[in-house]
């Protein structure tokens, strides 16, 4: 079908670091790292991070550092404060100094001071799925004529596309990086040949959902629920 659109070749088999790269060439982060926001969710492509025997809540992280929540300031009060935190994937744990840059409200801006080195690739993999969707622009919001129905079409240099649609059972359609998946409502999504995509696929969609920039009503609509029923039955 034609609004499938074809992966541009230049951009299509990118490697993580050079995906990172074209991110920042672009302008999409003005940081010096790119960062990603989490979605909501136990996942395991990204790090657990956890502070005084707490996990805190992430609400966005590079490779240079991370923004938690810390209502309880259990890496105390102070801009300046240095702390440890403790970084937790599903087959390793680290132990990793950090200092407090910045602090808003409950939010604490955190820089890494030795994130280990035998990670940062590991990392750049978990966040692929957000750097993509933030190369990700709406075409339209309305009749994209008779051959496409969808609400909403979302595209990126990179090759990614999203149709969002207004129908009964179709709620969307994702043709990203490794994954291509048809959401139907309050369904675990699927592949063209109906089977179920995996967990980790999932979490890599729900990645890339979260980070598309400027989402639209129907966008969030979409993320809520598809949080909503990972939460459910991802475990």
């Amino acid at each position: 079908m034609f609004w499938r659109k074809k992966r541009a070749e230049k951009y299509a088999y990118r490697t993580t670091s050079e995906l990172f790269e074209l991110a920042r060439i672009l302008g999409v982060e003005r940081r010096q790292n790119v960062r990603i926001r989490f979605p909501s969710g136990k996942l395991e492509s990204l790090p657990k991070v956890i502070a005084g025997g707490s996990t805190l809540f992430v609400q966005d992280i590079s490779l240079g550092g991370c923004c938690l929540h810390d209502p309880l300031e259990l890496l105390g009060p102070h801009v300046g404060q240095v702390a440890e935190l403790v970084m937790a994937w599903p087959d390793q744990t680290y132990r990793v100094q950090s200092k407090i840059v910045a602090r808003i409200d409950h939010r604490r801006h955190i820089q890494f001071l030795d994130f280990p080195t035998d990670r940062i690739e590991i990392l750049k993999k978990g966040m692929e799925p957000g750097v993509r969707a933030q190369l990700m622009r709406i075409t339209s919001r309305t009749t994209l004529g008779p051959k496409i129905k969808a609400k909403e079409l979302w595209t990126s240099i990179a090759g990614d596309s999203l149709q969002v649609f207004d129908e009964i059972h179709m709620q969307a359609i994702v043709t990203a990086h490794l994954l291509e998946c048809n959401i139907m409502r309050q369904a675990w999504p699927v592949r063209a040949d109906k089977s179920a995509i995996s967990k980790e696929e999932f979490e890599s969609l729900l990645i890339f959902l979260r980070n598309i920039s400027s989402p639209t009503p129907a966008l969030t609509e979409l993320l809520t629920q598809l949080e909503m029923i990972f939460s459910e039955r991802g475990d």
